[in-house]
Formats: structure tokens, sequence, C-alpha cells
């Protein structure tokens, strides 16, 4: 009878590890590729897709905001200029610099070709249809590969005269560790996507416009105390 060995301890931490990527794949990933955003803006075509036409790393992400989309536009198009700040985890993307919590008034109007604190550049600005498209071609990445990366900012009036704010995140990494940089990379962009919409959401939401002062004409009249 063959003498039967005990597994090795390599053998169960590849089995564990292969569970834990499971679950996690079923479980966890969905969720955070897809945080707050209704199927139907999962799966809908958004402007810039075709600059990444074939992606193997995707997000879109979403949330509503209780204010005007014109506010968030103005919250949106400050961001990361001139250590604005990008409303996130300031110490990881804005040099431990608290972001902005007010609408600057000291920076140009948002134009095609900016390139932003953290790189990216603006691919298209429409203050109409109010979408913000961003992104950067290969960028060498920590994984010892390159990426291709865009983000779109599409804002849509809701009933109740609020906003839906919509996030989509495409890329295209390569190298042979592409696949272990995508796992990373998409954990990393979730923490940090989530809590940058939570950061505008606040500071849309918060924004009390200034009230415009006038000075009437005065009735009474001015008595002089000399």
């Amino acid at each position: 009878m063959e003498k039967q060995h005990p597994p090795s301890l390599l053998g169960s931490l590849l089995r564990l590890m292969v569970l834990i990527y499971g679950l996690y794949h079923v479980l966890v990933r969905p969720r955070l590729l897809k945080w707050g955003a209704l199927p139907a803006e999962v799966n809908r075509p958004m402007n810039g897709d075709t600059l990444i036409p074939r992606p193997n790393l995707e997000a879109t992400r979403a949330i509503d905001i209780n204010a005007a989309p014109e506010t968030v536009w103005a919250w949106l198009t400050q961001m990361g200029r001139e250590r604005t700040g990008f409303y996130g985890l300031d110490r990881i993307d804005n040099w431990g610099i608290p972001s902005a919590t007010y609408l600057r008034r000291d920076l140009p109007t948002l134009t095609v070709g900016t390139t932003l604190d953290n790189g990216l550049k603006i691919f298209d600005v429409n203050d109409h249809d109010l979408h913000l498209l961003m992104g950067v071609f290969d960028r060498p990445h920590e994984f010892g590969g390159n990426i291709d990366l865009t983000y779109l900012y599409s804002l849509e009036r809701i009933m109740d005269g609020g906003t839906r704010l919509i996030v989509r995140m495409r890329g295209y990494t390569d190298g042979t560790a592409a696949w272990f940089y995508n796992r990373y990379f998409e954990v990393l962009d979730y923490v940090m996507g989530r809590k940058q919409l939570e950061g505008i959401k606040t500071r849309a939401e918060a924004y009390k416009p200034p009230v415009p002062i006038s000075f009437g004409q005065i009735d009474r009249p001015i008595h002089s105390w000399n």
C-alpha cells in the first residue's frame, strides 16, 4: 500500500489563494467596479469609449448629488488644477495638501489640452452636455509595463433638480505583469474613486452661492451732525 503524504504547505497556500481570489472575483470585484451605478449605466456606450476600444480594465461608478448640475460642474472643472486637489485621498493624489472646499475664481477656463496635476490631459470639456473627458497614453506603471487610461465624468439632471454623476474609467495595460497590475489598480481606483465621488457630493451639496449685495436708494434725508 502506497504511503500517503500530508499536503505540503505550499500546496495548501496555493489552494487558499485560489479560494480567496474566487470569492473576491465573484462577491467583491463586481461591487468595486460598479459601485453606485445602475446596470443600464454600466452597459451603455459613453463618450470616450472609442479611445480605448478593447480595455482590459474598466469601471463605471455613480452617485446622486442634491445640487444642480451647474454647481457640480463648477467643482469638476477646477479639480486637479494648481493643487486644488481631486477631492479624494489627498495624501496620495495631492501631495498631502487638503483639497479645496471652496470654488476658486482665479483659475482660467478649462480647455482641451490642459494637463492636470496628476498628469492626465483634458481630451474634451463640454459645458453644454456637461461631460469632462481626461486621460493619458503610454504611461509607465509600477509593474514594468505601460497603461492607457481615460476617465469620463458625465452629469445628468435628475427629477428633483439634483445631479446624477457618472464616472467611467477605461484602461489598457501591457507587460508581463499586466494582469497583476490590473487587480492592484482596480482596488486602488475604487478606494480613490469612491472617496472622490463622496467628496464632490459633500462640497456641491454644502455650497451656497454668494448673495448679491444691492444698495437701494435711501428714502430718508441724510442729516449732517456738524
